[in-house]
């Protein structure tokens, strides 16, 4: 799900279009309608506000509402925890390919 990913920087930025959420996040999506489909479930929720620009070419902006605002602690909270645990996460996941090779040879 890319909707935590999409919803941590969004405090005080306005995505243009997909392709600018694609390149602030490096993100390979193997199918653009995973990104569009989540964007609307946002929307449907009412966490984004999606405003169509009618112009040429087309334009799309995707911010935060004033309800999506309220999850900025939370999603602040959630990225601190990574931060402050990156390290064991990167050696669970070292144990795991670890084990996941022996099992392959085995």
């Amino acid at each position: 799900s890319y909707k935590v990913l999409l919803l941590s920087a969004s405090e005080q930025v306005v995505y243009r279009n997909l392709e600018d959420i694609r390149q602030r996040y490096q993100l390979y999506v193997g199918h653009e309608t995973d990104l569009t489909l989540q964007l609307r479930e946002l929307e449907r929720d009412g966490i984004v506000c999606r405003t169509i620009y009618k112009q040429v070419p087309p334009k799309v902006e995707y911010s935060l509402t004033e309800f999506g605002k309220t999850l900025i602690p939370i999603i602040r909270q959630m990225m601190n925890w990574g931060t402050s645990y990156a390290g064991k996460i990167k050696e669970a996941r070292q144990r795991s390919a670890a084990a996941e090779k022996l099992e392959s040879q085995g």
